[in-house]
């Protein structure tokens, strides 16, 4: 019983080596699909023109959203 303890332990510890390695593995190659997609996002975030706002731009360009699509400019 204690042979069979013995070996199971070692088993166990081979398998937790094993195990590590491979979740280093998987650490680089995610890091390499992160950097090779490329880490830059870019958010907006935009609000309705206020009136006065408006006022006092009178010929400037707004941005406008397609009353279809609320997610294009």
């Amino acid at each position: 019983l204690r042979a069979q303890a013995a070996a199971q332990e070692q088993r166990l510890g081979r398998q937790e080596e094993r195990l590590h390695g491979l979740e280093m593995e998987r650490r680089r190659l995610h890091n390499l699909v992160q950097e090779l997609k490329g880490n830059i996002r870019v958010f907006c975030r935009v609000r309705p023109v206020l009136p006065e706002e408006e006022e006092r731009q009178k010929g400037l360009e707004h941005l406008r959203f397609p009353p279809e699509d609320n997610k294009a400019l």
